[in-house]
């Protein structure tokens, strides 16, 4: 019956979840951050690419409507109104990847960090 104890006890040893002081020196070296900041690189890269994207479309949309002012002060009122539709939807698409993929994104990655 020892020999079932000694194979329970080393089966139980091996399962076994790190106490406090084991996890305290982990984060100490640096191991664990280093590994959190890597697992958060492909959150961070899709909120640059979507801050950079609502970024870009936001600049388009102000120089599409621009364009439509100018050149409805010319006289080509048809041009103009095809181009405030235009600077329109650019501004509301920079709106919804906003509100829609960044901010959420920033929330989690402001989360995992924390």
């Amino acid at each position: 019956m020892t020999e079932s104890e000694s194979e329970s006890e080393r089966a139980s040893r091996a399962t076994r979840v790190p106490g406090p002081k084991e996890t305290q020196r982990s984060t100490e070296s640096g191991t664990t951050m280093r590994s959190s900041l890597v697992d958060l690189l492909p959150d961070l890269l899709e909120l640059l690419v979507f801050s950079l994207g609502s970024a870009g479309l936001s600049l388009a949309g102000a120089y599409i409507e621009r364009f439509a002012l100018i050149t409805f002060e010319q006289g080509n009122v048809e041009i103009a109104a095809w181009a405030v539709v235009m600077g329109a939807v650019a501004l509301y698409f920079a709106y919804n990847v906003g509100t829609d993929k960044v901010r959420p994104k920033l929330r989690d990655v402001r989360a995992a960090l924390a």
